[in-house]
């Protein structure tokens, strides 16, 4: 697989971004990865984050950037060496691209790229709480408001989860070979920064385990 035969819809990167969710605990995982046999270690990266949203691009190149650094590893982000409209499906500027990263010294490219979003709507059940007293509420009015006051009943309600599934692929700047790939995800992001920093750290971390960046 090449630069030029990337052809994900990027600009869905943005989608994560464009709201704040409040459904339930936030969290992000890598659910899968691949990695070529022969790969070797890559010593400065340049990180990609393809959306045609400047904001995204920036936070999460710069949270990646930040995680990397570190842990010792040179990284370039792409929104400092590139104009904002960066991609690698133009044909025609292809070896400009690929001339400029290896003229700044990186040896592999890292892009990030939201490939799909789903939502799924999912009923939380009523709670009752309930503080013990030390009489019953049989005797009459009064004691059964005594007895039934500390109950408190939350009624049940629908939320909506958001999932984000991501792709991470890792490709060596000479041969323009694909070194290592992995699919994440994300649920109920609760900010963009929040998201950015865990997708950073586990990125980071798993690239490390498999032997891809040094550790």
């Amino acid at each position: 697989m090449t630069l030029t035969k990337l052809n994900t819809s990027f600009s869905l990167f943005g989608i994560i971004f464009a709201i704040l969710l409040v459904s339930c605990t936030p969290s992000t995982r890598i659910t899968g990865t691949w990695k070529k046999p022969d790969a070797a270690i890559k010593h400065k990266i340049l990180l990609a984050a393809m959306t045609h949203s400047t904001v995204a691009k920036t936070t999460v190149e710069g949270y990646m950037a930040d995680e990397f650094r570190k842990n010792g590893i040179d990284v370039t982000e792409a929104s400092m060496l590139f104009a904002p409209n960066f991609h690698p499906d133009l044909q025609k500027d292809k070896e400009m691209l690929l001339k400029t990263i290896r003229e700044n010294g990186n040896d592999a490219v890292l892009m990030m790229t939201l490939i799909d979003h789903t939502e799924d709507t999912r009923y939380v059940p009523g709670t009752a709480t309930y503080s013990p007293m030390s009489y019953g509420y049989y005797g009459g009015f009064y004691s059964y408001y005594n007895y039934m006051y500390p109950t408190v009943y939350q009624p049940g309600y629908y939320t909506e989860d958001q999932t984000y599934y991501l792709e991470t692929n890792l490709y060596d700047i000479e041969t323009e070979d694909l070194l290592w790939s992995a699919q994440s995800q994300a649920v109920n992001p609760s900010s963009l920064g929040k998201f950015a920093i865990q997708f950073a750290k586990i990125t980071v971390d798993r690239l490390q385990s498999e032997g891809l960046v040094k550790s």
